[in-house]
């Protein structure tokens, strides 16, 4: 890796930085790839997802040389135009309830307070789902799109066809 930096190149492409390193070097890696980020760009082949979050803000990823993804670490996770949101409510409504409402295709408590709201993935069903929580006064405190892992979105960009 010093051989890439030691002349301060505009442009530095480093593959698997990290591998067989100890968790303390491991460390110290990313902290000198973020210094060297500032200055330049950096560009990081891993298929080590930990590294990608702690590091990137932007993903490429290629499967059979093509590229099937560009976008930031959110977009990748799934975070935007999600059918699936994750709800806490201060007045828990009856499941059946909430999925009689238009756009709701299924309702799963997963705490007490706390459900999972798997929608047709519309607007519609969201503005339905707070404007029943308001007219039937449940106490609607959280509705935030599920996030999944970049494990889970990695096997589902890379299995797909």
């Amino acid at each position: 890796m010093t051989q890439a930096i030691i002349h301060e190149p505009a442009f530095v492409v480093l593959d698997e930085p990290t591998n067989g390193l100890d968790p303390v070097q491991i460390l110290e890696i990313r902290k000198l790839i973020k210094e060297i980020a500032q200055e330049r760009t950096v560009i990081l082949s891993t298929h080590i997802l930990q590294e990608v979050q702690a590091l990137c803000d932007t993903i490429w990823l290629l499967k059979n040389g093509k590229l099937i993804f560009s976008g930031t670490v959110d977009e990748f996770e799934g975070n935007l135009n999600s059918a699936v949101y994750d709800t806490v409510w201060l007045r828990n409504p009856d499941p059946a309830q909430i999925k009689m409402l238009t756009g709701i295709v299924n309702v799963e408590q997963v705490e007490k307070d706390a459900f999972k709201i798997y929608t047709d993935g519309t607007t519609a069903a969201l503005e339905t789902l707070v404007t029943a929580s308001v007219r039937e006064n449940w106490g609607l405190v959280q509705l935030s799109p599920e996030k999944r892992s970049l494990e889970t979105a990695f096997s589902q960009y890379t299995h797909s066809d």
